[in-house]
């Protein structure tokens, strides 16, 4: 192993710490009561979680290469389960905005892994099938987005986030950058949208906890 090898070694082992860090923290939240998240953003989450960890498993990765995956997709499984226990009855029923959101993630999983062979089935010729190929996985990693605006959208309207988890989460997709070995726009673009994802909801946790603490200081 060269020192290059060595270095990405060390980022990605680095970037799992704190992404099972992110999670225990935030089931551990959710445990003791301190965090309340939108359970249907995490449906997707899951959903997610489970490709990210089938697709490497059904080409042939062995199972150390899949172990990171699978550990993340059990965390998230086990976030959506508790998210759905704790969240009061009036937010287990999905409201019109959640159902578009859902409606919206499994268009872009569709397009995203099933694009290749739709446009084969209805005879369009694509003329470089492994750039069309990333394209669709470019819009499948987009899908992060409408869990993102979900939660954001649950913050607002009373949620409580752990931004401590986001930052986690956060740190964990710059580890993913210098775990690269190759270094292009399809590549960078997973790590770059988590890292955005993992920042809005962040802000948007500590700008509402902080307002509504304030709030309730003001009132006592």
């Amino acid at each position: 192993m060269d020192k290059s090898q060595l270095i990405q070694l060390t980022m990605a082992l680095l970037g799992v710490s704190f992404g099972l860090g992110s999670y225990i923290r935030l089931i551990r939240g959710l445990l003791k009561n301190e965090a309340q998240t939108n359970f249907y953003s995490w449906i997707v989450l899951t959903i997610l979680c489970v490709v990210a960890f089938a697709m490497p498993l059904m080409n042939g990765v062995n199972w150390i290469g899949v172990l990171t995956p699978f550990s993340f997709m059990v965390c998230a499984i086990i976030v959506t389960i508790l998210s759905y226990i704790k969240s009061p009855k009036e937010k287990r029923v999905a409201k019109p905005f959640d159902k578009a959101c859902l409606i919206l993630a499994a268009v872009l999983f569709i397009i995203g892994l099933f694009g290749p062979k739709i446009a084969t089935s209805v005879g369009i010729q694509v003329a470089d099938p492994k750039f069309f190929k990333n394209v669709c996985m470019a819009i499948f990693t987009s899908t992060a987005f409408v869990p993102c605006y979900m939660r954001i959208k649950g913050i607002v309207e009373g949620n409580h986030e752990i931004p401590s988890s986001q930052f986690m989460l956060l740190i964990r997709n710059m580890f993913r950058v210098g775990a690269l070995n190759v270094f292009n726009f399809f590549t960078l673009y997973g790590p770059v949208v988590n890292v955005l994802v993992a920042s809005f909801i962040m802000f948007a946790a500590m700008y509402y906890n902080n307002k509504r603490k304030n709030e309730e200081s003001t009132v006592k």
